[in-house]
């Protein structure tokens, strides 16, 4: 954790971890994480710069950004964002979080039309968490969620089918991150 901001919350608590119910730190002692979600990247990215994400560390006092990269976004290639944009913005947000020292998570958010079920686009989300587990494997300060809100009809048996398979993805590259699972 030398590469983060001395006092930074990850110079501080490292690499987390989850012990029981608890999100604990290199010391086993059990951390609070506090901060916000951005919306669909790809509708505002002009809010997420470093200046703003100066302002929530330094004056709201986050210690975690949510990067909610919106599924279906990526497949309908939403005002001509397509997948290899929100890649490099998310790839952006994890940097500026690493040099303010605070943690990220990385989100592929399933929510809207038929992307309610994570199913729906597996092979893309395999794919997303292929690249964004490799790209960021083995930094102490990202989190990866698999699919935020999933919603409708789905059981949490189809649900559990799916974050098997993309977890398997994840850990193949990251295999020590914690991997968030949303639930109906």
């Amino acid at each position: 954790t030398d590469k983060y901001p001395a006092n930074s919350p990850v110079a501080k608590h490292g690499k987390l971890q989850v012990k029981g119910t608890n999100i604990v730190d290199v010391n086993g002692e059990i951390v609070q994480l506090k901060g916000i979600s951005t919306h669909g990247i790809s509708w505002f990215p002009e809010c997420y710069s470093e200046s703003s994400i100066n302002s929530l560390v330094d004056d709201w006092g986050i210690n975690v950004l949510r990067i909610a990269s919106y599924a279906e976004n990526q497949i309908k290639k939403e005002k001509g964002k397509d997948a290899e944009w929100h890649r490099t913005f998310i790839d952006s947000m994890v940097d500026i979080c690493e040099q303010k020292g605070i943690y990220c998570i990385i989100d592929w958010h399933t929510l809207n039309d038929g992307t309610g079920d994570p199913w729906h686009c597996i092979n893309q989300a395999k794919e997303f968490f292929e690249y964004m587990s490799k790209k960021h494997a083995g930094k102490a300060h990202v989190m990866y969620e698999i699919c935020n809100e999933p919603n409708g009809d789905i059981s949490w048996a189809r649900i559990k089918s799916y974050a098997q398979e993309v977890i398997d993805v994840i850990v193949e590259n990251d295999p020590n991150s914690i991997i968030i699972v949303g639930t109906p």
